[in-house]
């Protein structure tokens, strides 16, 4: 149930060849912080070419299907349709590319992501959870800091 947006990522065609394209599997990552209740994922894509890309953040160890997502983009409905949603990626150039959500509750998070090529061969980038087959990393993991605790500071 959790490879229906690896599903969509994969089964994207590209047709035409993109020049200075790499399809190191280095080439594009996924690095994650936050600063109070704001988580930034900023996707560094290397490839040298324009990709379609999703990622979500969630609780480890659940099943997003089931459980929700903390935050995501490009996703669509796919979580909030079950099995019948339908992902709506975005467009990241060659660069860094970051993306803000506020107000994130308190908690560790795993972002899982999948890019695509945009044209060009069928290279692909990212998690096992999120890409089903043919992934090149591991999720990456943020903490939000409960940034207004019960009992106060200790300090």
């Amino acid at each position: 149930m959790t490879t229906l947006a690896a599903s969509c990522v994969l089964g994207l065609v590209n047709t035409s060849p993109a020049a200075a394209d790499t399809d190191d599997p280095a080439a594009v990552t996924v690095a994650a912080s936050s600063v109070g209740a704001t988580v930034t994922v900023t996707i560094n894509n290397a490839s040298g070419r324009e990709l379609l890309c999703g990622f979500y953040g969630k609780t480890p160890g659940t099943n997003p299907l089931v459980t929700g997502v903390a935050f995501a983009e490009g996703m669509g409905d796919v979580f909030a349709g079950g099995e019948d949603g339908s992902p709506d990626f975005f467009t990241v150039t060659p660069g860094a590319s970051p993306r803000q959500f506020r107000n994130v509750p308190p908690g560790a998070y795993d972002v899982e992501w999948g890019c695509h090529a945009k044209s060009g061969p069928g290279t692909s980038w990212g998690t096992p959870e999120a890409m089903s087959t043919g992934a090149t990393t591991g999720p990456t993991r943020v903490e939000v800091a409960d940034t207004n605790p019960i009992f106060g500071s200790l300090s």
